[in-house]
């Protein structure tokens, strides 16, 4: 007799927690920002483009996208002549215009975009919604950045480490192979051995060649070779 009323309560709450649940997923706006900022020669420092998360259950409709310096200056980083929607629970990165120089109060500004404080703001219908905001930077790469510098011969990627190129013929076919100043041989190599032993550090043209002649050209296995130095 007591268990059926206690389900029922058990039902009901869990309805009635849903039922909450769902509805503030409704209620307001939860947009979050991150902004990206650029430097470039031809352009003032901007705020490049903005990434728009939005994180509610309904869709927002953005008239303009505004960011506040120092709690008091307003920017306009862009306006639309249509609204863009931002679907639940879905992201839109909206990229800005560049510009010459900024002005306030007839006077140059220059914005400290290094700031902590700058606040992303989108505009609506009937109201101006804060973003919560993250900023990454992209000046902090600037002198920084890593390089990638890729070498190649006959198409086969190499680095430092090689010190010969050798171009050889075998059953017909034309192939490339690297040795290495340790002596060891790599890449389009498949034959019985794959290492030269340097009498000392480093492998030379003469241990090189020996080597060829004794196991491969005398044998026929190789009918010609070229070996080229890696000028580093």
């Amino acid at each position: 007799m007591i268990v059926l009323p206690l389900v029922a309560i058990i039902i009901a709450a869990c309805t009635s927690f849903f039922t909450i649940s769902f509805g503030l997923k409704k209620i307001g706006h939860k947009i979050h920002a991150i902004f990206h900022v650029v430097s470039e020669k031809s352009y003032e420092t901007r705020i490049t483009n903005v990434i728009l998360q939005n994180h509610k259950d309904k869709p927002v409709c953005v008239y303009r996208l505004l960011a506040v310096f120092e709690k008091k200056y307003t920017l306009e980083l862009k306006k639309f002549n249509e609204p863009v929607i931002i679907k639940p629970f879905e992201a839109l990165t909206i990229h800005t215009d560049p510009y010459s120089k900024l002005i306030l109060n007839d006077e140059p500004y220059v914005p400290e975009f290094n700031s902590s404080e700058i606040e992303i703001y989108i505009e609506l219908f009937d109201r101006v919604v804060l973003c919560n905001t993250d900023s990454y930077k992209r000046t902090t790469l600037g002198e920084m950045q890593i390089l990638k510098k890729t070498k190649k011969f006959n198409g086969i990627v190499y680095n430092d480490g090689v010190k010969y190129f050798l171009c050889y013929m075998h059953e017909g076919q034309s192939k490339t192979a690297f040795i290495h100043k340790s002596g060891h041989i790599s890449e389009d190599w498949s034959l019985s051995y794959n290492f030269i032993k340097p009498k000392n550090n480093e492998i030379t043209e003469i241990e090189i060649k020996e080597f060829l002649e004794k196991q491969y050209i005398n044998n026929k296995i190789i009918a010609e070779y070229k070996l080229i130095l890696n000028n580093l």
